[in-house]
């Protein structure tokens, strides 16, 4: 089943302007054209929907200090549940219907999202 971007936005916790960089930006991808052009409504698969969820939480927890690369490879390892950022760096998350993230470094384990 398809959904709108303000469906989506509206599931996640993404803003819209999130989700309209994120399609520029090829980080996740829309059923159909990525830019399909003005008044042309983007629809999303319903399965993108953990990811994004993901990314949006991520982007408040880094205070949207996350490159487009990143995001990219975060979305891509959604069903892995971790990615290694480099510099001892592990970002993982445990309970994929809560999406709690988690930064580890050097055995130390600073909870980024705690319980929402």
């Amino acid at each position: 089943m398809y959904i709108n971007t303000k469906e989506l936005a509206k599931r996640t916790g993404a803003t819209f302007r999130q989700i309209d960089y994120w399609c520029l930006k090829d980080v996740i991808s829309p059923v159909g054209e990525s830019c399909p052009g003005s008044g042309i409504k983007r629809e999303f698969d319903e399965s993108i929907i953990s990811r994004v969820q993901l990314l949006a939480k991520l982007s408040k927890a880094f205070h949207n200090s996350l490159h487009k690369n990143e995001q990219k490879k975060i979305y891509e390892a959604y069903d892995a549940g971790f990615i290694d950022l480099g510099d001892g760096i592990i970002l993982s998350w445990t309970d994929l219907k809560n999406i709690n993230c988690r930064i580890q470094t050097h055995n130390d384990i600073l909870d980024m999202l705690g319980d929402e």
